[in-house]
């Protein structure tokens, strides 16, 4: 390339034009993801790092909310909160994943049979046991207060 058209590249930018800089490594679709460089997953961690010391404040065990109790996993990772209602019992599932995703989900129950049966579903009964006989027995005093 002469000087003519080198000037006339910095001009006017088209396809005809080589930029030198524009070269880019593309990963086929199939092959696991590179690793994270030293830089970004140092800034990854320390973002982990506080979010999660965030919603972990004062949640280890079991504490007293306004209107129910809230139950957490050994490891932090899962959270339970039972909240009785006029019409029976309202439980909020929040998963908390290493990756700094947070999941939430609401059931409402009506009746003691409906929990019981979403209690045998519950993964954590195999994960967390005792969190589960807490969650439980929590549940059935919440909906006999409210019946």
């Amino acid at each position: 390339m002469d000087a003519d058209q080198n000037r006339a590249c910095e001009d006017q930018p088209s396809a005809e034009c080589p930029r030198p800089n524009a070269v880019r490594k593309l990963d086929p679709p199939d092959s696991p993801p590179r690793p994270l460089g030293s830089k970004r997953s140092a800034l990854f961690s320390q973002k982990h790092r506080q979010f999660t010391s965030v919603w972990r404040a004062g949640l280890t065990g079991s504490a007293a909310r306004p209107r129910g109790q809230v139950f957490t996993s050994a490891d932090g990772t899962l959270a339970f909160t039972v909240l009785p209602t006029k019409t029976g019992l309202m439980v909020e599932r929040s998963h908390y994943a290493s990756s700094g995703k947070r999941t939430v989900q609401t059931m409402a129950f009506d009746s003691a049979v409906e929990f019981d049966r979403w209690c045998d579903l519950e993964p954590v009964r195999f994960s967390d046991p005792l969190l589960h006989r807490q969650l439980r027995r929590e549940g059935h005093e919440a909906l006999n207060s409210a019946g």
